[in-house]
């Protein structure tokens, strides 16, 4: 059984470093002309996480204001059905021209991003979370990228408290696998939070997209209809680039949010990997449990596993989550199966 768990962890390692090889074939250019584009803003009672992105967006007219950087931008906020004065809110701190439209009949996050792309004046489109926030020359860099028919963008979760940080590994694992995908011309992932697409790409998937009733999914269905149609796919992982968005502070928010995730994804491999996964774990706990016997050699294979993801998130300072990561992820995996096996509703937010 040792040397079982010891190949096992082993091919998980050499994936990582294949990964990893990938990753650093994604093109981290950014052009020096600016184009035109329309910024949607899909939100749904969010104005308690909203004020960042407003922040954001603030700093960067100011910093840019003498260059007319502002007419480069349409900015459209689309409301679906918010309650808690989030329209107002924006109102009240965006320091720029904006639109905001209301969803009348149709609800949710697929609605609100059409609605936006049939007021859209601009070809190229980038859809932002309502919760997300960025530096300073973000948009400036963004209206640089070359988009043929869509363009795969980074994303970063971030926290303040253990719960957050620790909430975040997943995600930091998500993103080596979606760049080391995409470095080796494998595009399965990208992130609606940060995404880049023309008007006319999108239009084009709509008369093949049967995702209309599923609430989550709108960037993975909408990437899975662009390949369908054998459409350009690329990515650019600049740092200058980069949107960062906050775990969150609940472990029951957690597993509602990774239910939405794992939602987007039924197909065959997606399955395989989550059994991959489930594997992974199951290992590592019987690991523990020969360990505790006495069986020291056990820790082998864990030292490998850890140092695969260690290496999977490429940064020195977050080892300790990784281990913490370890012990906290098996009983995550138990609440996220249970949570699906009982959930009967999937909302977007």
């Amino acid at each position: 059984m040792l040397n079982a768990f010891i190949i096992f962890y082993s091919v998980q390692f050499c994936v990582v470093i294949v990964l990893l090889y990938g990753k650093k074939q994604v093109s981290t250019k950014v052009g020096t002309n600016s184009e035109k584009t329309t910024v949607l803003f899909p939100f749904k009672n969010e104005k308690n996480r909203i004020s960042e992105l407003l922040n954001s967006i603030n700093r960067s007219l100011i910093k840019y204001k003498k260059t007319g950087f502002e007419s480069n931008f349409q900015f459209i906020f689309i409301d679906d059905h918010s309650s808690d004065g989030t329209s107002q809110f924006i109102s009240d701190n965006l320091d720029a021209c904006f639109q905001i439209l209301k969803l009348n009949e149709r609800s949710g996050k697929k609605a609100a991003i059409e609605k936006g792309v049939e007021y859209a004046k601009y070809e190229r489109i980038l859809t932002l979370d309502a919760d997300v926030h960025f530096g300073d020359d973000y948009l400036s860099e963004i209206s640089k990228v070359k988009c043929t028919n869509l363009t795969v963008l980074p994303v970063e979760m971030c926290g303040s408290t253990l719960f957050q940080k620790l909430f975040s590994v997943e995600f930091w694992f998500l993103q080596h696998i979606t760049f080391g995908l995409a470095g080796l011309g494998k595009y399965v992932l990208c992130n609606g939070a940060n995404l880049l697409f023309t008007k006319n790409t999108f239009n084009a998937t709509l008369e093949i997209r049967k995702d209309i009733n599923i609430p989550s999914g709108d960037d993975m269905f909408l990437l899975k209809a662009v390949k369908d149609l054998k459409l350009d796919v690329c990515a650019v992982n600049n740092s200058s680039l980069i949107v960062q968005t906050s775990a969150e502070f609940t472990f029951r928010k957690l597993l509602n949010q990774r239910v939405r995730w794992v939602s987007k994804t039924k197909d065959l491999p997606s399955v395989l990997v989550g059994m991959l996964v489930l594997m992974s774990n199951l290992i590592f706990l019987t690991s523990v449990y020969e360990i505790m016997l006495g069986n020291f050699l056990y820790t082998l294979p864990i030292l490998i596993k850890v140092l695969s993801e260690w290496i999977s998130i490429n940064a020195k300072s977050k080892l300790v989550l990784v281990l913490l990561h370890q012990v906290y992820y098996p009983f995550y995996l138990i609440g996220l199966i249970l949570k699906m096996m009982f959930s009967r509703t999937i909302v977007w937010k």
